[in-house]
């Protein structure tokens, strides 16, 4: 056994618990703060590992997959030391990381074209960790010196002495499972209660869903769209630019959605709150939401709908006349067209086809999110609101 690539796989894994424990960091910070700030490792939409964060596949058994890689990383350091250290040949421990580390490997392939075929991203944190499940791999291999053709049998012999085995995954498993309970008795509740000021469990925010009124929403095609425009699920936001709850909802819902986003159509309709062009409002409320709808609607016409909204709640604080059109020229819009279009009556009057949707519905305040005609109350929730997508599936496909 070369006790060299045994250092080599020790240091490796410090590595890894470095990185494990940084996506487990962000994890629950967007599990308690949610997606209005980016993450550092956030560069475009294609390389973003928020939106992993974000989704179902961001945790196993209720623990996050950054945890179980330093559960793996710790392990694998442990017993590589062990292994280095000891001067008898420890040939268990070394051929039980190696195949901890064999199972890694197909995971982490696994897990590379989920991400990448299902979620259409590229996680930076991701591909470290799966870098270095790889290179722990071949390391092993070298400490034990297995040749590729013979790596076969002798992986068949090492099986057959089961007992050189039994002690080390014995280890190997106990610290996976203390470490994965531990994990969700001391984060579960705190992260549950953060999701929703309704401590509600999954099962009965679905039942209350579910016994709500069912509305007739008629789409409008001309709403900006999400996903897919065809799908039969359909999620439609009122919103207000200058809500500091649409907020929120805009750097959250998509993200939750995003493993759906070729199974749902999501339909965003103006609701400023604002007597400037809303007749239901009395008085003054959101003095820039009007004129920031319009210039959501120009953006959609100039077919930039949603790079343009997600650019309006950044600057929320300080929205403008001058901010409208500057956000307009940064997206490559004609500012002198994008003016025009603010001012055109056909912009006001598709604004007041949002405001006669929303009075239909009785909309009151925002962000409004009905899913397939029920009022999703608990959109903030990302496991909620997968778990009705996931419910209207199979109701559509009946």
């Amino acid at each position: 056994m070369r006790k060299k690539f045994l250092w080599a796989v020790f240091i490796s894994s410090l590595v890894g618990m470095g990185i494990s424990l940084l996506a487990t960091s962000q994890y629950l910070r967007i599990q308690r703060e949610g997606l209005e700030e980016k993450s550092f490792c956030v560069v475009n939409q294609l390389i973003n590992c928020d939106i992993v964060n974000a989704s179902s596949y961001a945790t196993m058994l209720g623990v996050p997959m950054g945890w179980w890689g330093f559960l793996f990383y710790f392990t694998i350091a442990i017993f590589s030391l062990y292994t280095a250290l000891s001067q008898q040949e420890r040939k268990g421990s070394a051929w039980a990381i190696w195949l901890l580390s064999a199972v890694s490997v197909l995971f982490s392939l696994r897990m590379a074209y989920v991400l990448f075929a299902t979620l259409g991203v590229v996680c930076i944190e991701c591909v470290a960790m799966y870098a270095l499940n790889i290179l722990i791999f071949l390391l092993l291999i070298g400490a034990l010196r297995l040749g590729i053709r013979g790596m076969l049998s002798t992986l068949i012999d090492v099986f057959k002495k089961q007992r050189f085995l039994l002690q080390p995954m014995s280890v190997m498993l106990a610290i996976f499972a203390v470490g994965g309970l531990l994990f969700r008795s001391s984060t579960e509740a705190k992260l549950r209660d953060s999701h929703s000021r309704v401590k509600a469990t999954l099962e009965e925010k679905m039942r209350a869903h579910y016994m709500g009124s069912l509305y007739d929403i008629a789409l409008n095609p001309d709403w900006p769209v999400w996903g897919n425009p065809k799908a039969k699920v359909t999620i439609v936001e009122f919103s207000d630019f200058e809500c500091p709850y649409c907020r929120v909802a805009a750097f959250n819902i998509k993200p939750f959605l995003q493993e759906f986003r070729g199974d749902v159509q999501f339909r965003f309709v103006n609701y400023p709150l604002d007597q400037a062009c809303n007749a239901d409002i009395h008085h003054q409320l959101h003095k820039h939401s009007c004129d920031a709808a319009r210039a959501g609607l120009c953006a959609d016409k100039m077919g930039k709908f949603w790079a343009y909204h997600d650019d309006i709640f950044h600057h929320q604080k300080d929205l403008s006349s001058e901010t409208f059109l500057g956000l307009a020229e940064a997206q490559g819009f004609n500012k002198e067209e994008f003016a025009s279009c603010l001012a055109d009556p056909q912009t006001e009057e598709r604004l007041q086809r949002d405001l006669a949707a929303a009075k239909k519905l009785f909309i009151q305040g925002t962000p409004t999110v009905f899913v397939n005609g029920r009022q999703l109350r608990y959109w903030s929730d990302g496991e909620f609101l997968r778990a009705v997508i996931r419910e209207e599936l199979k109701r559509t496909k009946k």
